[in-house]
């Protein structure tokens, strides 16, 4: 008997132990994940999903999360009307922490419409500060039923390669000039500087005059 209450209580102990994860995402009730970081389907999301529909476990560092948001209007009436928004990547970077995503309160049909538009949501930490993140709809070419969204989120991404790297070199030119600039102008000032030391007291007081003069 004692034997059976110490595997019982071990077990218990083991079901009762949180699950490893390093970031808490948790979800409205209006939200469906389609993926999370290119995997999909019951056996590639078991890894992310608790027990609890209302938030998913992800690793530390950047995540996606491809999602869509869904509501019945007039439930249960014979004008009923089912909404869902086009598939979203959400993409963010967040590191030992819970963070809370929020969809707007879609009350009525047109504001569902509206989202669907400005796709705004928000995401913040455990204080309530706002998280950085994407989200943007998730491009589909062509009109299927089954959709393949680690594949569409693997194209998606290599479209951002290129961009990415635009970006880096614009970001890299734009600092390579400015370090240029401020050596040049850096050098001009330390010669006028060496020049105005070696000048003569009547020199100094004219170039003084002249230098005031034209300043604009």
């Amino acid at each position: 008997m004692k034997i059976k209450n110490i595997v019982t209580c071990s077990m218990i102990s083991i079901f009762s132990l949180p699950i490893a994860a390093d970031v808490k995402l948790e979800l409205p009730k209006e939200v469906t994940v389609l993926s999370v970081n290119g995997k999909e389907g019951e056996s590639g999301l078991l890894e992310f999903v608790n027990s609890s529909p209302d938030h998913i476990n992800l690793p530390n560092g950047s995540n996606q999360i491809v999602y869509d948001v869904r509501k019945v209007y007039n439930k249960g009436s014979s004008q009923g009307k089912k909404y869902q928004s086009p598939p979203m990547v959400l993409s963010f970077n967040s590191i030992d922490s819970a963070v809370m995503m929020k969809v707007p309160q879609l009350n009525t049909l047109d504001s569902a419409r509206e989202f669907d538009k400005k796709l705004t949501i928000s995401l913040t930490d455990e204080s309530g500060n706002s998280i950085e993140h994407r989200n943007i709809q998730l491009p589909i070419n062509g009109f299927s039923i089954n959709k393949n969204y680690s594949q569409l989120l693997e194209s998606y991404n290599k479209t951002q390669i290129p961009q990415l790297k635009t970006v880096a070199n614009s970001v890299i030119n734009t600092t390579e000039n400015k370090i240029k600039n401020n050596v040049s102008e850096s050098s001009k000032l330390t010669i006028l500087k060496d020049i105005f030391i070696q000048m003569e007291q009547e020199e100094k007081q004219e170039f003084l005059t002249w230098a005031i003069n034209n300043i604009h």
